[in-house]
């Protein structure tokens, strides 16, 4: 449909759908596109975080078994450094073996004995008449089992079972 203008000079035609809105597909799909991209981005977002928190998991736990066994090997090992080869010996006590470190002062004998017990490397220091009481003792790490042997004379080796059931091992030459 075409019109003429009051005016002669200036002719226009007009089409008949001007003044409204055409609805396109072209539209619509880029509105679809901008969705589907967003919602793409934050389902790989929620699965870097849920990836990232189980790495963080894993790492954090193997951090943790790594320090009970370092903290308790360390321990150990300063412990029986401060004593001679023939102040230290194995006993069997109700909870299993442990290390003994006798140390005479002042004409008195004192004994330090190291055990495990309900999942602790435990301490326990008392004079030698004392008979020896777990529960009297002190947890000073978590752990999952620990045995004692001497090998040879004045070499000692500690095996200590991490949370995962992992055996490591400390031998250590004693002082004469």
């Amino acid at each position: 449909m075409t019109w003429q203008s009051n005016n002669p000079d200036k002719t226009r035609k007009r089409n008949k759908t001007m003044g409204t809105r055409q609805s396109g597909g072209a539209h619509c799909f880029e509105g679809v596109f901008v969705l589907m991209l967003i919602a793409t981005l934050a389902i790989c977002s929620l699965f870097a975080v849920v990836f990232g928190a189980r790495v963080y998991r894993n790492v954090t736990n193997g951090i943790d078994a790594n320090f009970s066994v370092r903290t308790g090997l360390s321990y150990i090992s300063n412990k029986l450094r401060s004593y001679d080869a023939d102040q230290i010996s194995i006993v069997d006590t109700d909870s299993g073996k442990a290390l003994l470190a006798a140390e005479t002062i002042g004409g008195d004998t004192y004994n330090t004995y190291l055990y495990y017990d309900n999942g602790f490397i435990g301490e326990l220091s008392a004079t030698s008449d004392q008979p020896f009481d777990a529960s009297a003792g002190s947890e000073v790490i978590k752990c999952s089992g620990l045995d004692f042997s001497i090998p040879s004379p004045g070499v000692v080796k500690v095996t200590l079972i991490d949370s995962s059931g992992k055996l490591n091992d400390l031998t250590l030459k004693m002082r004469s």
